[in-house]
């Protein structure tokens, strides 16, 4: 990947990672493992060998991440550490429509595993009772924002003493005044419009702001037109 001219990926570049946005939203040291500009902005997955050196992450861990996610496993929009260890992975949008559902067509066999895996964090860390509706919600019409979810908690069971992280935090990154949507009229000015997004997300998914601080789930708006951007959600 090269360096990007629009969208999540270019406000990442550019701002976020270089202003250390995120680390003044937080409060926190972020030293950045992507997107770096000496890595020509690679996107990494998280069983990939560059992530399994720069984590400490043993054979059995990869195997173990595997048969978690038994296909292509999401490429995160940032992935960064904190000065006392903590691993924070990110996502990253710019405008609504960049919350997707599930792509069809993919293998059946691949895809029920997924939605297992999902489900089983789903009910067991979040304590979620599944409905139909719900079970759509975290299988296929938030599907981008749910596998997340449940990647952060799986990179906490995989926590060992030889590991280099001792947490996890899982950062959904919301910008606002990316202009580089403005011409197509996709730029969110108000992060009101992000706040009340999440709030039907969260509804639908069953999920709610104590849950997501028990499980280390940050949600930020990042205005990406001020120096100095602090406006985490409360939901």
């Amino acid at each position: 990947m090269s360096k990007a001219i629009k969208g999540s990926q270019f406000q990442m570049q550019t701002k976020v990672v270089p202003n250390h946005l995120l680390d003044k939203a937080l409060g926190v040291k972020l030293n950045w493992f992507s997107p770096i500009e000496k890595d020509d902005f690679k996107e990494y997955q998280l069983n990939g060998l560059q992530m399994k050196t720069v984590l400490g992450l043993s054979d059995e861990a990869i195997d173990d991440l595997n048969k978690f996610w038994p296909s292509r496993e999401p490429q995160w929009d940032g992935i960064a550490m904190s000065d006392n260890d903590t691993l924070y992975l990110i996502e990253a949008k710019s405008h609504l429509s960049e919350i997707t559902p599930a792509s069809e067509g993919k293998s059946e066999e691949n895809t029920e595993k997924k939605n297992d895996s999902i489900l089983k964090v789903a009910q067991s860390v979040y304590g979620i009772d599944m409905d139909e509706p719900t079970k759509n919600a975290w299988t296929h019409k938030y599907y981008q924002i749910s596998n997340r979810l449940a990647f952060a908690h799986k990179m906490k069971e995989l926590i060992t003493p030889s590991t280099k992280f001792n947490d996890v935090v899982m950062v959904f990154i919301n910008f606002v005044n990316d202009d580089t949507w403005k011409q197509q009229g996709l730029m969110v000015s108000d992060s009101n419009v992000w706040n009340e997004k999440y709030k039907v997300i969260l509804k639908e998914m069953k999920l709610s702001k104590p849950l997501l601080d028990a499980n280390n789930v940050i949600i930020i708006n990042l205005d990406v037109e001020l120096k100095h951007s602090n406006m985490r959600q409360d939901k």
